[in-house]
């Protein structure tokens, strides 16, 4: 977190946190007049453990767990479903990778995965190999220390490959 400017990290606060409540503050209201309907919000599986050097967006995703988790049970009386669907990598503009793989479905597949669960459970992750991943994470003693060796080499890695494309241009 320390190595994020304040635009950022205040965009990430504003965006995750302030965005997903504004929203559901706008929403509640006329779902509960009606007496049915569903949220569902998008959190993340590193939400759910430690995950060092994306600490303040880990944070945001694990309040929308925690926010929807609460959430859910407030507004089940009103016959209105929550659910929060926490999935680690999903194909997307933020994703480099563009084409789908076990790993990394596409939104539409979030989607279809999401639908049928919708009702039966407050927090899910729907696509079956995020699942798989969630469990065995949930196992291991040490996510926290794992993860940030991972990242400290993705960052290395990044950092070179930039240094060599800066180098290039000159």
């Amino acid at each position: 977190m320390h190595l994020l400017d304040d635009p950022t990290t205040y965009g990430i606060l504003q965006v995750n946190v302030e965005g997903t409540v504004r929203t559901t503050r706008a929403i509640a209201p006329l779902l509960i007049d009606q007496r049915k309907g569903a949220i569902i919000n998008v959190s993340s599986g590193s939400g759910n453990h430690p995950t060092p050097m994306i600490s303040c967006y880990a944070s945001t995703k694990s309040f929308i767990t925690q926010f929807s988790q609460c959430l859910s049970h407030e507004l089940r009386e009103f016959g209105v479903d929550v659910l929060v669907v926490t999935p680690y990598y999903v194909i997307s503009n933020q994703f480099r990778r563009k084409k789908a793989t076990y790993i990394a479905p596409t939104a539409q597949r979030m989607v279809q995965d999401t639908l049928p669960i919708l009702g039966y459970c407050d927090v899910a992750f729907p696509y079956w190999f995020h699942a798989l991943c969630g469990f065995f994470v949930g196992l291991y003693w040490d996510v926290g220390g794992s993860v940030m060796a991972a990242m400290r080499r993705n960052r290395a890695r990044i950092l070179e490959a930039a240094a060599k494309k800066e180098g290039k241009k000159e």
